[in-house]
């Protein structure tokens, strides 16, 4: 984790913000004042926690409750921090689940991670990434683990400094982030590391019957069309590369697909509910099905706000859900969230626009169209998800989001 800019330091994930189910703390600053060593250290000397906003008090997060009562220094001692006073700022947290902090001591920056369960995998990935080179100091790369400590579930990574492509594109410089994304993609593609669950398209279909089944219980109009996408996403699911298909079995489902796609159409006149998404819909169903890449390691949730731009190349940060997918996976994530940035605002869709044409430029030759449209109204999906359950306004991008992903299923197939 790492950097940032305004909107995401250093990952200003998706709970960064109050979501539906889902608490979030922003704290401006949490200072830890610890005291000199004057002796062996007693509970009256240990270090104090003040902050201006209140310390999580999570007992499913360990670490957590040790850097209260003990300090940070004391508790992760391989950072061989000095008795100077320690800044930790509250950058994003979830419940029971994790939370990250900035931290400050002197003129050293790096990132706490607190987990609720075990970050083992997490941090062996980036000993692979230290072994493949992108741990380092130029070109694509990510923080390096600077400790971890696997008793209290809490690793320390290093900070990238620099704007993530997100505010590349509202300042104005979608093109520089097109090309930082496409740059890390092309990059990741190439490394043979093999850490991670699957991430293909049977753990995202899974998700988005949840996804579903939520929009359905916030709204009714909304959830009947996230059925709609979710059953488009169904029939044109991209077929893994490598994986043998038997040609009557192929012709059989194919033919299935087919009356689907026809049965979903022929809402356009039959449920005002789900009208607006089977409008979208190419006037006849396409016949053939994407091919994605063979696996490989994804980042999961590859938004425009976990990329940077670090001068000299990408860098990349938050790979709590990584895992072996094909690189369509993060491709189509990424473009989601550009799409998304344009939508919020109409002056930027031009910029949004922009990005993604770099993007596709620089990746050209390496992706599958089709399979990177199924990946992208997915998470179009999923963002129609977190935005619709919290109601009022957010009601409309949720339409929005739902009726664009139903456009991409047909460029999927």
């Amino acid at each position: 984790m790492a950097h940032q800019g305004s909107d995401s330091r250093p990952s200003v994930s998706p709970t960064s913000r109050a979501a539906a189910g889902v608490a979030c703390w922003h704290a401006p600053c949490l200072s830890e004042q610890r005291p000199a060593r004057l002796g062996a250290p007693t509970h009256a000397l240990r270090p104090l926690v003040t902050a201006s906003t209140p310390f999580p008090n999570d007992p499913s997060l360990p670490a957590l409750g040790v850097i209260r009562a003990v300090g940070l220094a004391r508790a992760i001692p391989s950072l061989g921090l000095p008795d100077d006073p320690i800044e930790l700022i509250l950058r994003s947290y979830k419940p029971a689940a994790r939370a990250t902090f900035e931290a400050r001591a002197g003129d050293r920056r790096f990132a706490v991670k607190a987990y609720a369960s075990d970050a083992i995998p997490e941090a062996e990935l980036y000993g692979a990434f230290h072994g493949a080179g992108l741990a380092g100091d130029s070109g694509p790369r990510v923080p390096p683990l600077l400790a971890f400590e696997r008793s209290l579930h809490v690793m320390v990574i290093g900070w990238l400094e620099g704007p993530t492509a997100s505010e590349l594109v509202k300042r104005g410089e979608g093109r520089r982030a097109g090309e930082l994304a496409a740059s890390w993609v092309r990059r990741i593609a190439a490394l043979p590391v093999t850490l991670g669950p699957p991430r293909g398209a049977a753990d995202i279909l899974v998700r988005m019957r949840k996804c579903a089944a939520n929009l359905r219980a916030a709204d009714p109009v909304l959830g009947a069309a996230a059925g709609v996408v979710a059953g488009l996403l169904a029939l044109t699911e991209p077929k893994p590369r490598l994986r043998p298909v038997q040609s009557g079995l192929g012709a059989l489902v194919d033919a299935v697909r087919e009356r689907g796609r026809g049965w979903v159409a022929g809402l356009r006149a039959s449920d005002p509910a789900m009208r607006f998404a089977a409008a979208a819909l190419p006037p006849a169903p396409t016949r053939t099905r994407a091919k994605e890449s063979a696996p490989g390691l994804v980042h999961g949730t590859l938004y425009a706000r976990h990329v940077i731009d670090l001068g000299d190349g990408p860098g990349v940060i938050d790979w709590q859900q990584f895992g072996q997918g094909p690189v369509e996976f993060d491709a189509g994530t990424f473009l989601a969230t550009v799409w998304r940035i344009g939508r919020k605002d109409a002056r930027l869709e031009p910029e949004a626009a922009r990005t993604e044409e770099a993007f596709l430029a620089g990746t050209a030759g390496l992706l599958n169209a089709q399979a990177v449209a199924w990946y992208r109204a997915a998470m179009l999906l999923r963002l129609a998800d977190k935005y619709g359950r919290r109601g009022g306004a957010e009601l409309v991008d949720a339409h929005a989001l739902l009726s664009e992903a139903v456009r991409q299923t047909g460029a999927a197939g």
